[in-house]
């Protein structure tokens, strides 16, 4: 549910400024991307947050959606950790949190880390 949310949050962050072509990467739910990329709408609470998803996605020129591992994108890692010390919702950061600006630097040329 996490995951969706998120993909539901970011997707509307970007619809909001204007992207028309977005690459939508995940990492931690293998399940939650096969639900999206096919189309599969659950029963249960995850039914609302899919459907959202897929309007979403079509509010798009392009978007693609693909699975990533971890170590290849550090930066939404370090900020999925960050999340677990956050109350509900979303929040926004009026400047880049501490401690991401070397990973970006790192994720930009490719730099990828071997798993813990």
């Amino acid at each position: 549910m996490a995951e969706l949310w998120g993909c539901r949050e970011g997707l509307k962050l970007a619809a909001s400024l204007g992207v028309q072509q977005l690459i939508l990467e995940m990492m931690d739910s293998l399940l939650a991307i096969q639900l999206i990329q096919t189309r599969q709408v659950s029963v249960g609470p995850a039914s609302v947050l899919l459907t959202d998803i897929f309007l979403l996605i079509d509010s798009f020129s392009h978007c693609l959606v693909q699975h990533t591992l971890r170590e290849e994108n550090s930066a939404a890692d370090f900020m999925a950790s960050m999340g677990h010390d956050l109350t509900l919702g979303t929040t926004f950061f009026p400047t880049p949190p501490r401690g991401i600006h070397m990973i970006l630097q790192s994720d930009s040329v490719g730099t990828m880390f071997p798993r813990k």
